[in-house]
C-alpha cells in the first residue's frame, strides 16, 4: 500500500508540474519578449522610428520607417529588432545578420538595461567575420535599440541565451553597450 500512494503522489506531482507549465506558457503567450509578438507593420501615419543596418562600405545607415509601435518599451523593442532582422529592401544596405539568426527573448529592466538575445540554432557561436563586419553586426543591434525614443540606455547582447565576452575576437560584448556614433554614415536628425 505505501508503494502505491508514493506512486500515486509521484504521478499527481508529475500532473501538477505539467499543468503549471503548461499554464505558464499560456499565460506569456502574447507578452513582451514572446514569440507571439510580431514586427511593426509600415504605415504612411506612423510616428518615424529608425532601423540601423550595415552597408558595404563598412558603415552603420540610420534609416528612417514609418512603423506601428506598440506603446509598451519592450514590446516596442522587439518590433523594432525584429523589422531590423528582416533587412532593408534596399540593395544598398544589408541586414546585419542572416536568416539563419532570430530574435529570441528580449528584456528591459528598470535602470534602463535591454538584454537581446540573438538565437541560431544552426550557429553555437556567432557568425564569424572580421573586426569591422562584428562591429556592424553588433552596433546595429546596439544603434536601433538606443536611438528609439524609450527608457533604454544600454544594451547586453546574449549568444543563443549566453553572453559572450565578444562575438568574434573584436568587440568586448562582455559589458552593456551603448551607442557608438563613429560608425554613423550620417547621424540621424
Amino acid at each position: 500500500m505505501r508503494a502505491g500512494s508514493a506512486l500515486l503522489a509521484a504521478g499527481l506531482a508529475l500532473a501538477l508540474g505539467l499543468a503549471l507549465g503548461c499554464s505558464r506558457q499560456r499565460s506569456q503567450e502574447g507578452q513582451p519578449g514572446s514569440e507571439t509578438v510580431t514586427a511593426a507593420q509600415e504605415s504612411p501615419d506612423a510616428p518615424e522610428a529608425i532601423l540601423v543596418f550595415p552597408d558595404r562600405q563598412g558603415r552603420l545607415v540610420p534609416v528612417r520607417r514609418a512603423l506601428v509601435l506598440s506603446d509598451d518599451p519592450e514590446t516596442r523593442i522587439r518590433q523594432l529588432l525584429l523589422a531590423l532582422l528582416a533587412g532593408p529592401g534596399d540593395e544598398a544596405l544589408a541586414a546585419p545578420f542572416g536568416e539563419e539568426v532570430t530574435l529570441g527573448t528580449v528584456d528591459l529592466d528598470a535602470r534602463g538595461v535591454v538584454y537581446v538575445d540573438l538565437v541560431s540554432e544552426a550557429l553555437p557561436d556567432p557568425p564569424a567575420g572580421g573586426s569591422q563586419v562584428e562591429m556592424q553586426r553588433v552596433f546595429s543591434v546596439v544603434d536601433t535599440v538606443l536611438l528609439d525614443d524609450g527608457p533604454a540606455r544600454v544594451v547586453v547582447l546574449l549568444w543563443n541565451g549566453r553572453q559572450r565576452s565578444t562575438f568574434g575576437g573584436h568587440v568586448d560584448t562582455g559589458q552593456p553597450l551603448g551607442i557608438d556614433r563613429s560608425l554613423l554614415r550620417s547621424a540621424p536628425e
